[in-house]
């Protein structure tokens, strides 16, 4: 990173005249970026003290705007590419930070006293300098462009000094004082939230307010809450939203003869899990002579939420629903979530649906979209789906119409039949086991399974893509909204062959595509132990789906365009390609989503999406800490999941709950801990002891009590 010189001479004339703003900024891009007041005061001629305070006003104003730096007696001009860096800010448990920026430059390191002035996700400015002692680049946070915390969870407690502090968690934050007047009874230990008071440049103060005493983290809504608070989630609703809430009614009769095609006929089922509450899809399926027409009904929500209004705006702002262990946050009011929109049995509602034909080989030939109106005929779950696909056909009849069971055998043939191309394009087989969370009545982990995917599971998905393909094929390109997943680097997926060879599994020629040789290592541990172990290092090889207007492709799924259109009650991506795809099946003008650009959509809907899976991460994170908390002194058989210069993270396979196992306690010596590598590798199966866990830091930590695997009950 090159720092901006600084020129010797300024060639700009001398004017008595009061600065504007452009000649402030024009004199210090001619003094190559800094100047001291006195120097500006010197050139314009600023011998009145009106003047003086005149021209102080507008240095203000220049900074307020972000354009330059104000430190003590010196201005310094803000120039991309120069001085100066934008950036996301990435904190780490030791106090220092990083500003992680978007254009290629390497992070910049932002030491203990610079990290103390922002918060983990911040976006801010910063100005570079250079270490004298070792030529190093450090950089100096100027302003918070965009704040991420402005409510922050942790502990009030003793710090190492001895002194009552609050203690953040999560925001890479240290220690702060609480002010004095919003404290009241605090008891050593006691969990709050608190408001973070930051100054004009929305710099982090070290003094926070007490904004509300939360419970003890092993209470119901506890992690969430603080997971929800961590990664900015919004709950609740506007008095303006509830009250455009209320004035939606059901649709009018007339509604139909318009535009939609009156489909209450045809016994649509909605299939989904058994605590679901928006049912957004409903499937129907019918074979004839080619292979099968099958239609795919999603929720009009577009109908009800139109661009531009309350509804609209604070849909985008929320991006989707936030799905945690135990409840929701839904991006739309339940009113719409789940009633007018949400397609309930026997219930009459409108949806865009999607009648494709599709041959005996899976592939698509055709498609239609259309407005239209249904009456789901079922309310089914996975669970009772996959009952009558196991020989359950005949004792189901007894309770269910023969046309909806009709519907679910046409339903598994068309599966059959997708899932055969899906082969033979060789998309990643990621079928592996699903971790499934039993809960107690206070919301805490009673056990944690691993379960097998479903077929009753993989039908739904496999016409959920089908419906996905086509509405990606029938948008114009220059406006749709695509679901875009890149291709892996080849360095992560050499990585990927050489970490599983460690393994002892048979690794593909040099000369196998990325996806081939994905698919040859899932093969040969679809009956191995560590099959969940090899499908996350498969995941953690791949690149990040996101949503984009130009790259149309999807790598996992080997398909040359994709995007989301299945689920607009609880994503926004899906709600505009509605639009779009409505616009287009009423050949209706240019669309014009209020202002909001489909890159910015796309911008807003990726960044939410990153947002929502760091929450419902941190959420089960805690809480299968609080599981573990309460298995200490428990034996487990485990598979090393990495190893570290002081240590390895194991993995459980009854539950895939990792720990970390610290070398210096596990070994007497540095002699022992040197032998590592001939100690544990990578994939090696072990038998270890819940040893410790730190549930508010989401930590837990194991001993190490074979490196044999044993062949028995896990015990105490």
């Amino acid at each position: 990173i090159k720092l901006m010189s600084r020129r010797k001479k300024s060639t700009v004339k001398i004017s008595t005249k009061l600065p504007t703003k452009k000649s402030i900024l024009d004199f210090l891009s001619e003094k190559g970026g800094i100047c001291d007041k006195v120097e500006i005061v010197k050139q314009f001629g600023l011998s009145e003290r009106r003047e003086r305070k005149e021209c102080e006003k507008k240095i203000s104003s220049l900074e307020n705007k972000g354009l330059i730096q104000v430190e003590e007696s010196k201005i310094y001009l803000i120039q991309k590419g120069g001085d100066f860096l934008e950036g996301r800010i990435s904190t780490h448990p030791r106090g220092f930070a990083f500003l992680v920026t978007e254009e290629g430059v390497p992070d910049v390191f932002l030491p203990p006293r610079e990290a103390r002035k922002v918060l983990n996700g911040d976006r801010a400015l910063i100005r570079l300098f250079n270490q004298k002692k070792n030529d190093r680049v450090y950089g100096r946070v100027v302003k918070v462009l965009e704040i991420r915390h402005r409510v922050i969870i942790g502990r009030y407690e003793t710090d190492e000094f001895g002194r009552l502090a609050f203690i953040p968690v999560g925001v890479g934050k240290g220690p702060m004082r609480l002010r004095q007047s919003s404290r009241g009874k605090l008891i050593d230990g006691q969990l709050l939230s608190v408001k973070v008071l930051r100054d004009s440049n929305g710099l982090v103060s070290s003094i926070a307010k007490v904004q509300e005493k939360l419970g003890d983290l092993s209470e119901k809504g506890i992690p969430q809450k603080i997971a929800m608070v961590n990664n900015g989630i919004r709950d609740g609703w506007s008095e303006e939203i509830r009250r455009e809430a209320l004035e939606f009614d059901r649709w009018d009769q007339k509604e139909i003869s318009v535009y939609r095609k009156d489909l209450r006929s045809l016994p649509f089922i909605t299939v989904d899990g058994k605590d679901a509450k928006d049912f957004d899809d409903a499937v129907y399926a019918e074979e004839n002579d080619e292979g099968y027409s099958l239609f795919v009904a999603i929720a009009d929500v577009s109908f009800y939420v139109k661009p531009g209004s309350g509804f609209d705006e604070e849909a985008f702002e929320r991006g989707n629903s936030v799905y945690f262990s135990q409840s929701v946050i839904p991006m739309l009011p339940e009113k719409l979530s789940n009633d007018l929109c949400s397609l309930l049995p026997c219930e009459d509602r409108l949806v865009l649906v999607v009648r494709m034909e599709i041959n005996k080989k899976g592939q698509l030939q055709e498609f239609e979209f259309s407005e239209a109106v249904i009456n789901s005929k079922k309310r089914l779950t996975y669970d009772e789906v996959q009952f009558i696909y196991d020989d359950g056909l005949d004792r189901a009849k007894a309770n269910i119409p023969n046309t909806v069971l009709e519907n679910l055998v046409n339903l598994k043939e068309v599966y059959l039949a997708l899932a055969h191309a899906r082969r033979e394009r060789k998309s990643l087989n990621l079928d592996g086991p699903e971790i499934r969370y039993d809960f107690d009545e206070g919301n805490r982990i009673a056990s944690i399974q691993l379960v097998p995917r479903m077929d009753s599971q993989k039908v739904i998905e496999e016409c959920m893509i089908a419906a996905n393909v086509a509405a990606a094929r029938f948008v114009d390109e220059s406006e749709m909204l695509y679901r875009h997943h890149p291709e892996p680097d080849p360095d992560k997926i050499e990585e990927l062959r050489q970490e599983a060879k460690r393994m002892g599994f048979g690794t593909s020629p040099a000369l196998d595509d990325s996806v081939t040789l994905c698919n040859r290592l899932l093969k040969q541990a679809e009956k191995r132990k560590e099959r969940l172990f090899l499908e996350s290092l498969v995941m953690r090889a791949q690149k990040l789906a996101s949503y984009s207007t130009s790259e149309k492709s999807h790598f996992g799924l080997s398909l040359p365009h994709y995007t989301h259109f299945t689920s607009p009650i609880r994503r926004y991506s899906d709600l505009i390609v509605h639009r779009l795809i409505k616009k287009k099946v009423r050949n209706s003008g240019p669309y014009d989503e209020a202002g909001q650009s489909s890159e910015s959509v796309a911008i807003q809907c990726s960044s939410c999406e990153r947002r929502t899976e760091e929450a419902t991460r941190e959420e089960m994170a805690y809480l299968r800490c609080e599981f573990m908390s309460r298995q200490i002194g428990f034996i487990h058989s485990a598979i090393v999941v990495s190893v570290m210069d002081s240590g390895v993270y194991a993995q459980i396979l009854s539950n895939a709950v990792e720990g970390f196992i610290p070398l210096e306690k596990q070994f007497a010596n540095d002699a022992d801990i040197k032998k590592l590598p001939n100690i544990l590798s990578l994939g090696q199966h072990i038998v270890i002891e819940v040893d410790v866990v730190d549930v508010l830091a989401r930590k837990i930590f194991f001993k190490l009590v074979s490196r044999e695997p044993v062949e028995k009950k896990e015990q105490r």
